[in-house]
């Protein structure tokens, strides 16, 4: 068998649940940050 077709790995749906959650994770902490900093202004 000769293979000569090369399919990646980590393909573009794997990158864009991985951009998701990162994005996730960084709105909350920025979310949290920002609530934080309106308690200590108030």
């Amino acid at each position: 068998f000769i293979d000569l077709q090369w399919w990646p790995v980590f393909n573009v749906a794997d990158s864009a649940i991985t951009v998701g959650g990162c994005l996730l994770v960084l709105g909350a902490i920025l979310a949290s940050r920002s609530v934080d900093q309106a308690e200590v202004t108030a």
